[in-house]
């Protein structure tokens, strides 16, 4: 039976698996950090799911012990870290979605940086000091600057 539902859910299992591939390499994407996809997952990904889809072709016990070691092939790509984020790709892919959901469009500046009064982050040797009188001397602005435990600090310019 072609196109039979054991053959619909390896469909979904591998859909699932490169859309978290995707999603995790394009979470770093906020934060200045994008990376491209790696191919070589892509095609594992494609290679594995083909050779079960044969196997659920040869009837339906075949079928439904395809889409039970789908599931288990699913979660182990899913749980596998990737060697271009150094992480699972479900953790990529929650990431980006708590960048969507959480607003965070912009890029976070990190501890140890000060903003000044333009909004560009300048970076500073020690942690909590702004660098000389302020992050930008002569505009006269207030800088910010954020402290290792992530609280900010406004130093009047």
């Amino acid at each position: 039976m072609a196109g039979g539902p054991y053959e619909r859910l390896l469909a979904a299992e591998m859909l699932t698996v490169m859309g978290a591939e995707t999603l995790d390499s394009l979470s770093g994407a906020s934060t200045g950090s994008f990376n491209l996809p790696d191919p070589s997952r892509y095609f594992a990904t494609v290679v594995v799911f083909m050779m079960l889809s044969g196997v659920a072709m040869f009837g339906e016990k075949a079928g439904k012990l395809a889409a039970q070691f789908g599931g288990v092939a699913a979660l182990g790509m899913l749980m596998t870290p990737s060697k271009v984020t150094g992480r699972a790709p479900v953790a990529g892919m929650l990431a980006y979605f708590s960048q969507m959901i959480g607003g965070g469009g912009g890029q976070t500046p990190q501890a140890g940086t000060t903003v000044g009064s333009s909004g560009q982050a300048v970076p500073i040797t020690t942690p909590g000091v702004a660098a000389g009188a302020g992050a930008n001397p002569g505009l006269g602005g207030n800088s910010y600057t954020v402290n290792p435990n992530g609280t900010i600090t406004e130093t009047p310019g």
